[in-house]
């Protein structure tokens, strides 16, 4: 007999049903993607903009990191679009038909298509604006995996649309000389000590579709990331619980920071999250934070106004 699903994950299903699939014309594609905001709302909304994985869907990634949920429950709009495939016309499939953004990295089909994912993020903020009353100095962007590298994409491609990023388990592909001069954008950025796919250390990687990749260490990026922010390369060390290491580039008083929470003994998964991916494939599973409502509290801390910026409290 199947177990009923856990408590969270009924939670996070009946918050993505409100969801709405919505479609727009970009780069002469129709892409989609799901949409959520709290009704009733007599403000300008905050817009986090969630970028799923490698052969993943926006239903599945909302459902798996409960990013719907923690909509509903904080009020907040969320937006999750869905990247490109090999062929439209059959359905998503993780190793057959991934959907994949174009990050930066070379092998990817949207890369090879030069499919501007960049330009279709910012149209999905632009619609979802026309659609509701947003702040656009709260637009943030998290994502995980390839979703995570876009999220890096994302945060050089414009940053001055956005208040901050939190990319998960996924590497830069872009070299930060890319940036835009508008740069300096806060960015908290979550590994697990053994993630296959994502190594912190750095090295040769196989890739489920069974391409071998160099990723270097994620170390190398940050600090670069730190020194475009104007912090220094060298972090300081900073309370964050049993079995988590956390390295603050910068001050809790800046809004420039490079927040690092690596994971003791995590693989490849979105901590906290409804992981689908196989233990063999992702290594281990992780309860020790959650992702989710971490993001959300650093995300809530920064303005791109700069009224409230600062990282998390030391």
């Amino acid at each position: 007999m199947n177990k009923p699903p856990a408590p969270e994950m009924q939670e996070s299903v009946a918050a993505v049903r409100q969801s709405l699939l919505l479609q727009l014309y970009c780069g002469g594609l129709q892409r989609q993607y799901l949409y959520l905001a709290p009704h009733g709302s007599r403000r300008p909304l905050p817009l986090v903009i969630m970028l799923h994985g490698a052969g993943d869907t926006s239903r599945g990634v909302l459902i798996q990191t409960g990013w719907a949920a923690k909509a509903v429950s904080e009020g907040f709009a969320v937006a999750c679009p869905d990247a490109v495939r090999p062929d439209c016309a059959r359905k998503p499939s993780f190793l057959e038909n991934p959907q994949m953004w174009n990050s930066g990295y070379e092998r990817s089909y949207a890369f090879e298509q030069g499919i501007d994912d960049s330009l279709f993020i910012q149209a999905v903020i632009d619609d979802v604006s026309r659609r509701t009353a947003i702040d656009s100095s709260r637009v943030y962007v998290t994502g995980f995996s390839d979703g995570a590298a876009m999220a890096f994409r994302c945060a050089l491609s414009f940053p001055e649309r956005l208040a901050a990023a939190a990319p998960v388990a996924g590497h830069c592909w872009l070299p930060l000389e890319y940036a835009s001069l508008a740069a300096r954008l806060p960015l908290l950025y979550i590994a697990g000590s053994e993630d296959p796919l994502n190594p912190p250390a750095g090295g040769m990687v196989r890739a489920p579709w069974g391409d071998f990749v160099y990723k270097p260490p994620a170390m190398d990026m940050l600090s670069s990331w730190a020194a475009l922010n104007g912090c220094s390369r060298k972090p300081k060390p900073r309370a964050a619980g049993a079995g988590v290491t956390r390295l603050l580039f910068g001050s809790s008083k800046a809004g420039s920071c490079v927040d690092y929470y690596l994971v003791s003994e995590m693989g490849h998964v979105w901590p906290g999250g409804c992981n689908r991916l196989p233990p063999e494939l992702a290594g281990k599973d992780c309860s020790a934070i959650n992702a989710t409502d971490l993001i959300w509290k650093f995300f809530s801390s920064h303005s791109r106004a700069g009224a409230a910026c600062g990282a998390l409290a030391e």
